[in-house]
Formats: C-alpha cells, structure tokens, sequence
C-alpha cells in the first residue's frame, strides 16, 4: 500500500495504460487476422501498410491525405523518397 500512496503523492503517471491499449489496439486485432493472409509476403504487406497508417496518425495526418499526396508526388516524378515520409510531410 506504500507505493500506492507514493504514486497518489507523484501524480505525474496516469494510473492505467489505456492510452497505450488504443494505440496498439488495431495492431493487435490485425496480427489476430494475419494468420488468415495466404503468405509471409502478405503478412509484411499488411503491417507496412499499418505501421504506415500509425506513423500518420501519431504525426497527425490523414492517412487517405497523406497517400494521396504521396502518389501525386511519385507519379509526378519526386524521387526524394526520405520526403515522402509521413514525418517531413507534416511539418
């Protein structure tokens, strides 16, 4: 019970790791799926893309935004591919 009472004293650390629950939470659900793909080559599709679509959500892009504009990009001849990250973009 010690420790509790310190934790209510500090107050600087959140009491349940929810926020972490929801940021993984699609991960998890996809890698329960995964075992449905038809092979390994589809699995690291799969979670390119996902890790794609976190990366854009914790910068705060939209994800259907953020294809797009990368597809003009490339279409449009940009090979600066280390700008096409969702990082510089949301700058």
């Amino acid at each position: 019970m010690g420790k509790l009472q310190n934790y209510r004293k500090d107050g600087q650390f959140a009491i349940d790791n929810m926020l972490v629950k929801r940021v993984i939470q699609s991960f998890i659900m996809h890698l329960k799926n995964s075992l449905f793909f038809s092979s390994g080559e589809g699995v690291e599709t799969a979670l390119t893309f996902l890790t794609l679509i976190e990366t854009c959500k914790n910068v705060g892009l939209d994800t259907r935004d953020y294809i797009a504009t990368t597809m003009k990009l490339v279409i449009g001849g940009n090979r600066n591919y280390d700008n096409l990250f969702p990082m510089p973009l949301a700058e």
